[in-house]
């Protein structure tokens, strides 16, 4: 059983009016309990320095991606971040993400943990992911999307980063929580 680990970053809430700006995919390695993802893949804007714009094979090579797992384990990704790839990929008339079984991290931290809040951020520092795995997330810092969206490179490096920190993250809080994982779904 194959599973991917992913996250996307998109330029607005809603993919009819936004864009996806990057996305990341990472192999779950059980085999190494400090480092438990292997294969990163990130997905890019193809031309982001004349036609930032046009995400549809950014879209597609994400797609792609999903469909070569058996499960793909994401954090707010069966209201989100599906959502918004299955979005894009109809503006651009390509076919649907096709992911079979589809696990949200965000409802198991949310339903079989009691913290004061359910974000990646907040799960994270309360498992201790940084000094056990060596692994920080990235600040959200709205400004840098703005200015990523106005053409600003290194805004959207930063942006590319926060996306490859968000799937490690989130491989180790899989790594530490998926004894209270069950009802891995289909995508729905």
């Amino acid at each position: 059983m194959r599973i991917v680990f992913t996250d996307g970053e998109m330029s607005n809430l809603s993919a009819d009016f936004g864009q996806l700006l990057c996305a990341c995919t990472v192999e779950y390695n059980p085999a190494d309990r400090k480092r438990p993802w292997a294969n990163l893949q990130t997905f890019i804007l193809r031309d982001y320095d004349s036609t930032r714009w046009d995400d549809k094979s950014l879209a597609m090579a994400w797609r792609n991606s999903l469909e070569e797992y058996d499960i793909a384990v994401t954090w707010n990704g069966i209201r989100f971040d599906i959502p918004f790839l299955e979005t894009r990929c109809r503006r651009w008339s390509l076919k649907s993400p096709s992911v079979p079984r589809h696990k949200d991290l965000l409802y198991t931290a949310r339903y079989k943990m009691r913290l004061h809040a359910n974000k990646l951020d907040d799960v994270a520092e309360h498992l201790q992911i940084e000094r056990k795995y060596r692994v920080k997330k990235t600040r959200m810092e709205p400004e840098r999307w703005t200015m990523a969206l106005g053409g600003h490179k290194p805004s959207y490096n930063y942006i590319i980063t926060h996306c490859q920190n968000d799937v490690k993250v989130l491989a180790c809080i899989w790594e530490e929580i998926k004894h209270l994982v069950t009802n891995i779904g289909e995508n729905k």
